[in-house]
């Protein structure tokens, strides 16, 4: 691990993992928290365009740098717990990934919990892939990714559409994806203290 990484890693478990530990008494409060630590990505630069988007009234975003193929999508699903985050969170990671992959990114404001109860955010993201393709984007040029959360939502969208015979994406991305909801593994466990931002109470939390 490099010395900035390390650092990064102190400062987050100083700064924030406490916070995650037990959210379910103050919501709002726990997430305008988060929202304040928004402003701390570095400035959006001007190679990079932003147009809003509804799709089947879910808020979203078109987040392209320039010279993106404009007939090459990656879907973004945002991390958070599935209560928190936005498209404010996940703006500077789907700019970086728009650079680096040459894709245009979708990012995608799915809805929340404890509001909105599952399958709401498995239903957000099943139909804007499903616009995609009406909007005459071929599975083979759409991939979906996510971080955390929308990791495992990631995964739960393609089991999703297949289970509805929908053609599936041409790949996935998988960042840290929160895959075991149940939060019973051995590395909730082993894991509890090496984690420089979530804990096991914190996974049983969200």
């Amino acid at each position: 691990m490099s010395i900035r990484a390390k650092f990064i890693s102190f400062m987050i478990r100083r700064t924030m993992k406490g916070q995650f530990d037990d959210i379910r008494d103050d919501i709002e409060g726990f997430r305008n928290r988060m929202a304040g630590a928004d402003g701390m990505a570095s400035k959006i630069p001007s190679e990079v365009s932003i147009e809003k988007v509804v799709v089947a009234g879910i808020n979203c975003e078109w987040v392209c740098y320039d010279g993106s193929d404009a007939h090459r999508v990656l879907m973004y699903l945002h991390g958070g717990g599935y209560v928190f985050g936005g498209l404010d969170s996940h703006r500077d990671i789907a700019w970086r990934l728009s650079q680096e992959s040459g894709m245009k990114v979708l990012n995608v404001d799915y809805r929340l919990a404890p509001e909105n109860l599952f399958p709401a955010a498995l239903d957000d993201a099943t139909a804007c892939y499903r616009w995609l393709l009406d909007e005459g984007y071929k599975a083979s040029q759409i991939a979906i990714g996510g971080d955390s959360a929308g990791g495992g939502l990631t995964l739960a969208t393609m089991v999703h559409l297949k289970s509805l015979g929908v053609e599936l994406p041409a790949g996935a991305i998988l960042i840290s994806p929160w895959l075991d909801l149940t939060a019973s593994g051995d590395s909730v466990t082993s894991n509890d203290k090496a984690d420089p931002m979530l804990s096991g109470g914190a996974l049983k939390s969200f």
